[in-house]
């Protein structure tokens, strides 16, 4: 993750333990306006993949916080913070016998405040302290009275003191003046604001002489076709009945309980269709759809002997198989890019049938990424571009260079890319998983084993979560996890 800085610069956020929280709120949004296919906004992360010897250049872009198109009079606007105030700048005027006798500014976002209030009230004060010297404000003044911070989680303070900072004192102008408050003032308006701006020239790619786009930082774009960089949350439609809070239950599910799809494999991409619209491969069979549910009984035998807890109690989510699969966020870009002729279908089709079974947080795909070159040319839709295309190609000269051992997943993605058809390979992989655990599920003799090997990957990715360096602070639950059941 890059490391943003701290806005302040006294080291308040370091010291309190918070700084990693800060900069998870910055990145989550850096990224999501990292993504946007309409901008040529590039997120921080694309700073650590520079070229060795090249150097960033920073610019300085002057800003007019007085906010000039408000219907409203130069008095009003000092006078009304929380109405007026909205170009990323607020004030406060103090007056005295008459004449101006101090103007405070703040430019700090909220979630500065935030990250310390996740870390503890006692840092939160620390740094009110740090802008408001000497002061000492109450629990009560922060989050509102009848609230007990020491006993909420991190991010129920942090949301509590977000939305009292109109009535909390030390922010209202009544005691003092901390932050941003006014409804526009927020981190993802002015992330929207400048992925907005960051327009792209014209709708299509600039092409040469040849019809030839080029792709700039190729890695970066193409990381979300080999690593898990979100997730999303998935489960059954069934309630599991065996949730232990607030008090334990053994009842466990009322009806049949449906396997997710997804957790066998990118069944959201690969399958097409649906709420997402993706339209990349339509290879049906990754849909799962005659796939016997599970008796309920079975599903509590499988929740008990995995040992799973939630919050240190044993028991299950509320609904049933509780799991992480492929985002969104993920899957659209690369449907995206092959839509766009960035990549071909066959190129996304050989990665995706590396470790087919493991759609999240593969080992395997994730050493393919290395291969990738950090700039090749593609001819943009509707122009074809025949398998291979010029980024296959270099990615199988690299895959050649590097001699990989036989049955590797290098050696198994340069067979694949070397295919005529890696669409067909996949399709083939996909309908003979299918069959295979459709087959073990419907045969008595192996139902069990079969249940036990996919509870287990459920297992395991949740533990992927729990394992993740940046992925893990999703979970904001505390230790041990009230989100993701787990031994």
């Amino acid at each position: 993750m890059f490391p943003y800085s701290d806005p302040v610069g006294t080291g308040v956020l370091a010291a309190s333990n918070a700084l990693k929280a800060y900069r998870l709120a910055v990145r989550d949004q850096d990224h999501r306006f990292g993504q946007l296919s309409t901008s040529a906004y590039v997120d921080r992360d694309a700073f650590l993949e520079l070229a060795t010897g090249a150097q960033s250049h920073v610019d300085t872009v002057d800003w007019l916080a007085f906010p000039l198109t408000a219907a409203a009079t130069d008095a009003q606007i000092d006078a009304d913070r929380l109405r007026w105030q909205d170009e990323y700048v607020e004030w406060r005027v103090e007056t005295a016998a008459g004449s101006v006798a101090r103007i405070t500014f703040t430019m700090e976002f909220p979630e500065y405040y935030e990250a310390l209030a996740q870390v503890s009230t006692e840092a939160l004060v620390r740094g009110i302290q740090e802008a408001i010297p000497g002061v000492t404000p109450t629990a009560a003044e922060l989050f509102g009275s009848g609230f007990d911070p020491a006993s909420a989680s991190g991010k129920t303070r942090a949301i509590r003191f977000r939305s009292h900072l109109a009535q909390n004192p030390w922010n209202n102008g009544q005691k003092g003046f901390l932050c941003l408050t006014q409804a526009a003032n927020t981190l993802g308006a002015l992330f929207n604001l400048v992925g907005n701006c960051a327009g792209l020239n014209g709708d299509t790619p600039k092409t040469d002489a040849n019809g030839f786009a080029q792709v700039d930082q190729a890695r970066r774009l193409l990381r979300p076709l080999f690593v898990t960089t979100e997730f999303n949350l998935i489960s059954s439609k069934v309630k599991s009945g065996l949730h232990p809070m607030p008090v334990p239950n053994a009842q466990g599910p009322g009806q049949p309980v449906p396997i997710p799809p997804s957790l066998l494999m990118n069944a959201n991409l690969i399958g097409g269709g649906g709420a997402t619209g993706y339209q990349s491969f339509g290879i049906t069979a990754a849909r799962f759809s005659d796939l016997p549910s599970i008796d309920p009984v079975d599903y509590k035998q499988l929740v008990k002997q995995s040992g799973v807890k939630i919050a240190g109690t044993p028991g299950d989510a509320d609904f049933a198989w509780f799991v992480p699969e492929s985002s969104h966020v993920d899957n659209d870009l690369i449907d995206q890019l092959i839509r766009a002729g960035v990549v071909t279908r066959q190129f996304a089709a050989a990665v995706l049938a590396v470790d087919l079974e493991t759609p999240v947080f593969s080992k395997d795909r994730e050493a393919l990424l290395v291969f990738v070159p950090n700039q090749f040319r593609f001819k943009p839709t509707p122009a074809p571009n025949p398998h291979p295309d010029e980024l296959t190609t270099q990615v199988i000269t690299a895959l050649q260079a590097a001699n990989p051992p036989a049955g590797s997943p290098q050696m198994t993605l340069l067979q694949l890319l070397q295919d005529p058809d890696p669409v067909a390979k996949l399709q083939a992989q996909v309908e003979a998983y299918q069959a295979r655990v459709k087959n073990r599920l419907a045969n008595q003799q192996t139902k069990m084993d079969e249940l036990r090997r996919l509870y287990e990957k459920a297992v395991a990715v949740r533990k992927a979560v729990e394992n993740h360096p940046v992925l893990n602070n999703l979970d904001e639950t505390g230790i041990p996890s009230r989100l993701l059941p787990l031994p």
